[in-house]
């Protein structure tokens, strides 16, 4: 979780604040600074907003029937 609010992460448009999605696009983004812009595209006015970052999923573990078994004395 610590890598998700850290502050001191590498600049791209797709997490800053100033940046809001386009309507049909997937790779472009409308900045309020410098207009339509990559999702790549970084500048100096980067300002990190933590909420637009996507946590990467976690692997859940393989669970088995005998895992659960109360009778089971392991």
């Amino acid at each position: 979780m610590a890598d998700l609010f850290d502050k001191n992460i590498a600049p791209c448009c797709k997490y800053c604040a100033r940046s809001k999605k386009l309507a049909d696009e997937d790779d472009m983004l409308l900045c309020s600074k410098y207009g339509v812009v990559s999702v790549n595209y970084a500048c100096k006015a980067f300002k990190y907003n933590p909420v637009k970052r996507t946590p990467a999923k976690r692997q859940m573990m393989e669970y088995f029937e005998e895992d659960f078994d109360i009778d089971n004395n392991q």
